[in-house]
């Protein structure tokens, strides 16, 4: 029976369309259709214009499916297909033997297990509460262990379990393992300099993924150098094996775009973010891509130098300072890291600016048509504590601790002319950010009027 085929392919701005005619048997036939519709399903929607062109390639695969099973079964033995009859990929599949398809089933269920281990691990914190408890030197501590944790436990399941499964990761592809190495480290430190530049340009001023940003901000030096581990030598090695080496492997008879798309969504649910879905879906498949290319030398080389390239970032960011300028004149020099803040209910502010620890800087001033006292004592709120008086560069202020919206706050009041001004530091788990208060608050500069 002849029937017709087609697989549709989109790619963000073009699409591609495969076109497949010929005469099959019911069980050759069945197999065929039934691969153009999965890749179809899977491949065709990632488009603009290929989600509604996606629903006629579906319909056509879908009633050639029906016709080639209502025919009867072929009689006699299975006949192999015909070297030229199809596309290689397809012709693979076609011809798939069910032990191949067992051992894809159980490196599968070896990346379920390992992504659910990952979720687990997310929410350990969040059940014992551990993640609004404490110092955030503590906060970083039970996330660090738990991850190194992690990374060690998932290391070891991979490990025995795939000792059972009958699926070889490639060390290489078509070339020698320097090239790949060499390719990787190009590769994956480029594509993580242009990411990191960026998304510094958007926010103004260097800055990295804000998870290394926030250990390296915040840790102690044990936890930098774990933070550091994990990322440039832990999870290259062990993620690029499980989802690239065993996965991407195992799927390498559905084609490439399908076995590293299946690749990059595992890789993206195992970081367990939903925020950043798409973001890492995109760095699997570009991992994924190195590994068709080049084997596990080349994936691992860029996951290293990509990851690293993050880090490097991070330390540049943290060691550097930013200057942020108000219309009002207000300036203040804060360290590297700190974000202004964009929202409505802070427009009001000179200056709203957050720490990667979370830690808030707010400097806003108020006009009075005469000159304005020296703050006494007498201003602090009655649940102030540790008030004093005393002078900001060259200027009366008076200073306390107090509470704002249940959050301890250390405050800064200062006359300077006809304007007053009030300086808010909000720690919440920092413990780091009441010493660059001080230096902080040396840097400001504020007009008089």
């Amino acid at each position: 029976m002849t029937i017709k085929l087609r697989r549709h392919l989109g790619l963000i701005l073009v699409m591609r369309m495969a076109r497949l005619e010929g005469a099959f048997c019911r069980e050759h036939g069945e197999a065929v259709a039934s691969e153009y519709l999965r890749r179809t399903l899977v491949e065709g929607w990632w488009g603009i214009l290929s989600f509604f062109v996606n629903w006629y390639a579906l319909y056509i695969d879908i009633v050639a499916l029906r016709e080639v099973r209502r025919l009867a079964p072929a009689a006699g033995e299975r006949s192999e297909l015909p070297p030229d009859t199809l596309p290689d990929e397809i012709r693979t599949v076609a011809t798939e033997t069910a032990e191949g398809r067992t051992e894809r089933r159980r490196v599968v269920g070896l990346a379920v297990t390992a992504i659910a281990f990952s979720a687990f691990a997310m929410f350990v914190p969040q059940m014992a509460h551990l993640d609004s408890s404490g110092t955030m030197t503590r906060r970083l501590a039970v996330d660090l262990a738990i991850t190194v944790f992690l990374y060690a436990t998932v290391g070891v399941l991979i490990a025995v379990r795939s000792a059972r499964i009958n699926v070889t990761p490639r060390l290489v592809d078509g070339g020698s393992a320097l090239t790949g190495v060499l390719m990787g480290l190009l590769v994956g430190g480029g594509t993580g300099f242009v990411l990191a530049e960026i998304v510094s340009l958007i926010s103004g001023g260097v800055t990295s993924d804000p998870r290394i940003m926030l250990v390296v901000s915040e840790g102690n030096a044990v936890q930098i150098l774990a933070v550091v581990f994990v990322g440039i030598l832990a999870a290259p090695v062990i993620e690029e094996f499980l989802f690239r080496g065993l996965l991407v492997e195992s799927l390498r008879t559905k084609g490439r775009t399908s076995a590293i798309i299946g690749g990059a969504v595992a890789f993206s649910f195992w970081h367990v973010n939903p925020s950043a879905l798409r973001y890492y879906v995109l760095v699997g498949f570009l991992l994924g891509y190195m590994y068709w290319r080049f084997g596990l030398a080349g994936s691992v080389a860029t996951h290293f130098a990509f990851n690293g390239m993050l880090t490097l970032f991070a330390f540049l960011a943290v060691g550097s300072t930013s200057v942020f300028t108000a219309t009002s004149g207000v300036s203040a020099t804060v360290p590297g890291g700190w974000r202004r803040v964009h929202t409505a209910e802070l427009a009001s502010f000179d200056i709203a600016v957050q720490s990667p620890g979370g830690a808030g800087l707010l400097v806003e001033h108020v006009d009075a048509p005469v000159a304005l006292p020296s703050p006494t004592a007498s201003q602090a709120p009655p649940d102030a504590t540790n008030v004093r008086v005393g002078s900001l560069n060259g200027s009366p202020a008076l200073r306390y601790d107090t509470t704002k919206d249940g959050h301890a706050a250390e405050v800064v009041l200062v006359t300077r002319g006809h304007r007053g001004y009030t300086i808010v530091l909000v720690p919440e788990q920092s413990t780091k950010a009441s010493a660059q208060f001080e230096r902080m608050l040396q840097t400001i500069v504020l007009p008089a009027t």
